[in-house]
C-alpha cells in the first residue's frame, strides 16, 4: 500500500524545515508500511518520491516508470509520465 500523500508532503515539510529527527521517524514509518523498491534502484520507492528523484505525477505512491512499465497507465507521448 503507498503511503499516504498527506504523510509524503508532512515529510518534505519537514525536511524543509530541517527537522531531521522528526523526517527520520517518519520516514521510518512509511518505508515499513511501504518497503517495495519497483525500480530496482536499491532505494524504497517511498524514499525516491519523496526526495524527489523519480516522478509520481498521479500522486499514488508508485514512480510513474513503474506505472508504465506494469501497464497500470499509458505513456502517450513516449516521455516516461503518465
Amino acid at each position: 500500500m503507498p503511503p499516504p500523500v498527506n504523510q509524503r508532503a508532512e515529510l518534505q515539510r519537514l525536511l524543509q524545515r530541517g527537522d531531521f529527527l522528526n523526517a527520520k521517524h517518519l520516514a521510518g514509518d512509511m518505508l515499513r508500511r511501504n518497503p517495495r523498491d519497483c525500480n530496482a534502484n536499491g532505494v524504497p520507492d517511498a524514499c525516491d518520491i519523496v526526495a524527489n528523484t523519480v516522478p509520481d505525477c498521479n500522486t499514488n505512491g508508485v514512480p510513474d516508470s513503474c506505472d508504465i512499465a506494469a501497464n497500470s497507465v499509458p505513456d502517450c507521448n513516449a516521455n516516461g509520465v503518465p
